[in-house]
């Protein structure tokens, strides 16, 4: 299912739900409903599968979705294509839990009841094969049949077609030459700014994700933007800090005034007084004209002061005034300057324990943290990771004049488990390789990771139960180790200077090697393959020593721990 995350809703649950849609709305705006649902969701999948898939006949995988989902099994009685590509299909539906739900609630009735799934078909077929079809129902369970009869044709084949497509919310009121499309009236966002994303430093960089811990910090940084309260940003390093101030800005009263943006750590702690507040012509060795500080750039609009844990005790002294009596002096001057800016800073450090180790006044961070916003790090926020990459596929494919079409799935689930210590910087400079280092026109795991950068080791075999495995073969270990190992076996053997009796080699060589072939299957989980790698052997040599019983240990008898 392309990595998407799936709920699972039994039965009653769901005829609780129909039965109270249908009470609430009605059947006929129910059955709209159900059928526009079942729709949207089959022309998902297609669309997953035409990127994914390559076989002879994809429109196959649509029942083989629905049967894997426990939703309904197909079976397929005839399927003929006309000459302008269309399929005239017959299929008989059993066990459909769309029926189950609707006789459990009404009973057995006169109408057709599966709605959804005749939405889903009708959906899934229509993107597979680029022709308008419609599905319909002949006969139904919820008629009191024992399977349900369904009809496939192209919309246009289909002489009565007008109730079907008024349910799907087509556009057009009749049944040939039309466009299948899902209705889609116009909805008005009540935070429309935030929903399109806000640029950065152009019109393609812009906030994304639909994380439940990135869509809190979003509400959050919602309810303060049209305010002129301090913000305070935490967040580890490359979460984003700087582009949810600059966002904040966009949002707030002060969208048309400047953002001028300080990063505390890069300026010298001598010249940062004269950064942030402006020096006289004079002041010092050098000064020969008046500069206006940071303070004064920004006013009327938002200073932004990153990695604000950094700022020296001088400096957070002479911050701390600037924010209270909201004027400052430059360097030299004698003269006070009020300023009218707001201030949103950024830290990755605790600041409540730096001030509790006496590193950070606690009066300043009490003026700072009037509205404290947590940044979750990407580790938080996997849902976002295949937005991300998307986005970042198409910005650098623009910049590097590539072509790379996407990622294999090898490449996506190493993306997906990996633990990104330096968060979405790291991911974007991750796909910015990847996108150079691509011949081809998609990316895998060798294009994704350096040698030594801990790319997760996943999915490269079966386990012994027969599903995938998502442990990766462990590294064949270093010859230094190896003999360690044997000195420390030897050692061991001989301690007792051959107190348990003479020491036959050939028996102990035997044990020593059963062992170790059995510690590797289990580590393997079965998958002899696997196995084999870690004991630097092949698969048909490890297969040759457990089907003639070399491999058994002392008492036990060869096991063969999975299909590999």
């Amino acid at each position: 299912m392309n990595d998407r995350r799936m709920m699972m809703l039994d039965v009653a649950s769901f005829a609780a739900l129909r039965a109270e849609l249908l009470r609430t709305l009605g059947p006929a705006v129910a059955r709209g409903v159900f059928m526009r649902i079942g729709f949207i969701s089959g022309r998902r999948d297609a669309e997953l599968l035409k990127e994914r898939i390559s076989a002879s006949d994809p429109i196959l995988f649509g029942p083989r979705f629905h049967g894997l989902a426990g939703i309904v099994q197909v079976e397929q009685v005839s399927v003929t294509r006309d000459a302008a590509g269309g399929h005239h299909a017959d299929y008989i539906w059993h066990h459909c839990a769309e029926d189950d739900a609707h006789i459990s609630s009404y009973g057995i009735g006169t109408e057709p009841s599966c709605w959804m799934e005749v939405g889903y078909a009708s959906g899934f077929v229509s993107c597979m094969t680029g022709i308008p079809h419609l599905f319909r129902e002949l006969s139904c369970r919820s008629m009191g049949r024992d399977v349900c009869h369904v009809l496939q044709k192209p919309a246009a084949a289909w002489t009565d077609a007008d109730e079907e497509l008024a349910c799907l919310g087509m556009i057009g009121g009749h049944s040939r030459g039309i466009e299948l499309q899902p209705r889609q009236a116009p909805v008005e966002s009540p935070e429309p700014a935030l929903d399109r994303g806000l640029p950065e430093y152009g019109p393609s960089v812009r906030i994304l994700g639909e994380s439940p811990a990135l869509r809190a910090s979003l509400h959050a940084l919602r309810r303060v933007a049209p305010t002129n309260a301090s913000v305070l940003i935490c967040g580890e390093s490359g979460v984003g800090k700087e582009l949810f101030a600059r966002t904040l800005h966009q949002l707030s009263r002060r969208a048309q005034g400047p953002f001028v943006a300080v990063n505390c750590a890069a300026i010298p702690e001598s010249l940062l007084e004269s950064e942030l507040f402006g020096v006289e012509r004079g002041a010092f060795t050098g000064a020969v004209q008046r500069r206006a500080g940071r303070f004064e750039r920004a006013r009327g609009g938002t200073l932004f002061l990153d990695e604000i844990g950094t700022l020296n005790p001088v400096s957070q002294a002479k911050l701390l005034r600037a924010l209270q009596e909201c004027e400052i002096e430059r360097v030299g001057g004698t003269q006070a300057i009020r300023t009218d800016v707001r201030i949103v800073a950024a830290t990755n450090a605790d600041l409540r324990s730096a001030v509790a180790s006496g590193q950070f006044r606690d009066d300043l961070f009490f003026r700072l943290n009037v509205f404290p916003i947590k940044l979750p790090p990407l580790r938080e926020r996997r849902d976002d990771i295949r937005l991300l990459l998307g986005e970042f596929l198409r910005r650098y494919n623009a910049a590097h004049g590539k072509a790379v079409r996407g990622f294999t799935v090898q490449a996506s689930q190493a993306l997906l488990h990996y633990d990104y210590p330096g968060n979405v910087r790291e991911l974007q400079n991750l796909v910015e390789r990847a996108v150079i280092l691509a011949e081809a026109d998609v990316i895998d795991v060798a294009h994704l990771f350096s040698p030594g950068e801990g790319a997760p080791m996943t999915f490269y075999g079966l386990g012994g139960d027969g599903k995938l495995s998502e442990e990766g073969a462990s590294p064949a270990p270093a010859v230094q180790s190896q003999a360690t190992l044997v000195q420390q076996i030897a050692g061991t053997v001989f301690a007792n200077n051959g107190a348990a009796g003479p020491l036959r080699l050939q028996e102990f060589e035997k044990d020593l090697a059963s062992e170790l072939i059995h510690k590797a299957l289990a580590q393997a989980r079965g998958n002899v393959s696997m196995a084999a790698r870690m004991l630097g052997m092949k698969r048909h040599q490890l297969e040759y020593r457990l089907k003639t019983g070399t491999a058994r240990g002392p008492g036990r008898r060869a096991r063969h721990g999975g299909p590999g």
